[in-house]
């Protein structure tokens, strides 16, 4: 253009006229924002979120301070124009002109909403860009109030660092909230607006400071502030480093729940059909999710590991799954040293044998099919089975350490832990009874007709034992553990409320009879180390073979837990550990369970197990030759155990001359493939 030509700035309306591209009507998209994650008192625990972190936060929390700088900054008339200021756009189009490309955009608060919420700005355009943005803008003016507008464009805005509005900004760049944003601050703020990358104090602080003191000058200009403030809020440092929010220490201190938490929701119909659909709601949604987490209890949790896990360079661990009874809420949960350092969380995804405390499994199927505590059999070890059909016909095994055991009963070996007992009371029971009432319970793993299966051969979750053990403390009832109990959406709307899923696992006799037995063990058998001083506790250790994997797993009338303690990676031998010549179940398990649960219960009424009714008989000689019905391999078929007294379960016996084949079992309690030999080593099983 020729030097000292004239601009003429054509009249708005004819040009609003003139456009015909623009839409009839507006509206103003969802605006993605982070969903954020709650306790189950309402405490903040954290955050989901994409590539983008927006917060909403009404106007009203917002600081003044901040609202005065922003207002300054990018459109002082806000509250007197009509959403566009003609005067603004045709001294932009001059000085765009007189420099021969874009210098100065003139757009109100309300044309920058417009752009950012419903425009696509690809055009360099200068008219082509301001023309809808000014209509568009009128409408919008005529749709919402100031205040609206003013809102919804302090919670669009980006602010650089992958902060989208004031709220992600505040937190971001000062770790505080919007609503305690003071001047510096504010002005920092404002000032990034028109180019957050590189007004970055993080990145380019010189320039910031510089673009800081713009804004200060326009905040002074204003009259919001004295040049004696001014030339003091010049001096204040600027923030050399970003924020990342994150929950308070004494709440969620090791990133596995809020991933349970997350992979719960991306399954979640209620938040989308598709994958895709969920996803989307979930990490741009905004909505707010309440979990089933206690503060205190995950506090209490992760002291207790932290307090009672010994040092050792062999990375021993220990994870933690606990469940309300009734419910099925997940209150506390701990999955392993830390997600930075180990991501796979073991108390869900990381199943490992669980040792005699899968004897818990073989004694309810027992009470189920009409056993009682009182009811004698033979624990003594060596004991010797006929395992005909397997790789090895003959199955050895021995109680712990080589315990020589005896007579007793299944209360007593229980107590004990017999690994003797519990081989001959499955046998009587049936296998395939145990498997199904381990089902009955929720268990997930994949559970195979084994001779060996009560000494707790199969992988299973901290979880899912914590669940199966949750129906005891509940009278028979099992609840599906879950995490989330309500999702809205950030209007408030709920989109989703966990309704508990109860199902019958064992009858009530049964399960009180369990629980009469297993509360004898923490008072004086091998769970001593989990007693709850007048508290009630009912729970089984468990310990594999080699002391590579320890349990406790128990329960109150208020709540149910299982501890694991090994290498995550490994199985590795816990032998010359803190002190102890080896790790058990009733050791450092039984101690973290202990701790976790003193604490817990801090404060509670002290609560008593419902006792069971009185047994239907006196207790009977399982050595004698009673017949009992094998039901699992023999039909009806009478059974006697061991009756000869030979140390060897007797095979089933027809009461005709009919043949009947041989039931097979395979595998030695904690040995697997070709060639293993069917003798259990001394340890196993506690």
């Amino acid at each position: 253009m020729a030097a000292g030509a004239v601009v003429v700035a054509p009249r708005v309306a004819d040009v609003f006229q003139a456009n015909s591209s623009i839409p009839k009507e507006i509206s103003l998209d969802k605006l993605a924002a982070t969903s954020l994650v709650f306790d189950a008192g309402g405490g903040y625990l954290g955050q989901l979120k994409g590539e983008i972190n927006r917060k909403p936060v009404q106007l009203k929390y917002v600081s003044d301070k901040a609202v005065k700088a922003v207002l300054a900054v990018e459109d002082s008339d806000f509250y007197e124009h009509n959403g566009v200021n003609a005067r603004a756009i045709t001294r932009a189009l001059l000085r765009n002109v007189a420099a021969g490309g874009v210098q100065q955009g003139g757009s109100t608060i309300t044309q920058q909403l417009v752009k950012l919420s419903v425009l696509d700005d690809a055009s360099r355009d200068f008219l082509n860009r301001k023309v809808p943005e000014a209509v568009l803008a009128l409408r919008l003016e005529e749709k919402m109030t100031k205040d609206e507008i003013l809102e919804a464009y302090l919670n669009t805005v980006y602010f650089g660092g992958g902060a989208y509005g004031i709220q992600a900004a505040a937190e971001t760049y000062f770790n505080k909230f919007s609503g305690d944003l003071d001047w510096p601050e504010s002005a920092l703020l404002a000032s990034m607006i028109n180019n957050p990358n590189r007004n970055d104090p993080t990145l380019n602080p010189e320039r910031a400071i510089q673009q800081r003191s713009l804004a200060l000058r326009r905040l002074a200009d204003t009259k919001y502030i004295t040049e004696e403030q001014k030339r003091e809020y010049e001096l204040v440092k600027l923030p050399d480093r970003r924020y990342e929010p994150v929950a308070p220490r004494d709440k969620l201190e090791d990133g596995y729940f809020l991933e349970e938490v997350k992979q719960a929701l991306l399954n979640e119909a209620a938040l989308g059909k598709t994958f895709d659909e969920r996803r989307d709601a979930l990490f741009t949604g905004g909505l707010r999710i309440y979990t089933t987490i206690d503060p205190k209890a995950q506090f209490a949790a992760e002291a207790a590991i932290r307090n009672n896990l010994p040092a050792d360079d062999r990375d021993f661990t220990a994870a933690l799954a606990a469940i309300e009874p009734g419910t099925g809420a997940i209150r506390a949960m701990v999955g392993g040293p830390g997600f930075d350092r180990l991501e796979f969380n073991i108390a869900t995804s990381k199943g490992r044998q669980t040792g005699s405390s899968f004897k818990l499994f073989v004694l309810a199927a027992a009470m189920e099919q009409g056993f009682v505590p009182q009811d004698t059999l033979d624990g003594t070890g060596p004991c010797v089975f006929d395992n005909k059909g397997a790789p090895e016909p003959i199955y050895v095994a021995e109680n712990f350490n080589g315990d020589p055991g005896g007579f007793g009963s299944i209360e007593r070996l229980t107590l004990s832990s017999s690994n003797c007992g519990y081989l001959r009371l499955g046998q009587a029971v049936g296998i395939t009874n145990v498997i199904a009432t381990a089902k009955a319970l929720g268990l997930q793993a994949t559970l195979q007709d084994v001779l060996s299966l009560p000494l707790g051969v199969v992988d299973i979750t901290p979880l899912d034992m914590a669940a199966a053990y949750n129906a005891f403390a509940n009278d028979g009832k099992r609840a599906e553990p879950y995490y989330v109990s309500r999702v809205e959406d950030r209007a408030g709307n709920v989109l989703f409320e966990h309704k508990p899923q109860i199902t019958r696992g064992v009858s009530t006799q049964a399960a009180r009879e369990v629980t009469q037995v297993l509360e004898g063990n923490v008072q004086s058998g091998t769970g001593t180390r989990a007693r709850l001083g007048d508290q009630p506790a009912a729970g089984k250790t468990g310990t594999t073979s080699d002391f590579t994997d320890a349990w406790f797993v128990g329960y109150t009338p208020y709540l149910t837990t299982a501890v694991w303690m090994g290498n995550a990676s490994a199985p590795v031998e816990m032998r010359g550990v803190g002190g102890l010549s080896s790790v058990t179940g009733g050791t450092f398990p039984a101690q973290m369970w202990g701790a976790f649960n003193k604490d817990y219960h801090e404060g509670k009424p002290v609560k008593p197990f419902p006792l069971p009714d009185p047994p239907a008989r006196a207790g009977r000689d399982l050595r004698t030759t009673e017949q009992l019905v094998r039901v699992n391999n023999c039909g009806d078929v009478p059974l006697t155990i061991d009756s000869d007294g030979d140390g060897r379960l007797d095979m089933c016996v027809p009461p005709t001359t009919t043949t009947l084949p041989v039931p097979t079992t395979v595998g030695p309690p904690t040995t697997t493939g070709p060639g293993t030999p069917t003798t259990a080593p001394p340890s196993t099983s506690r």
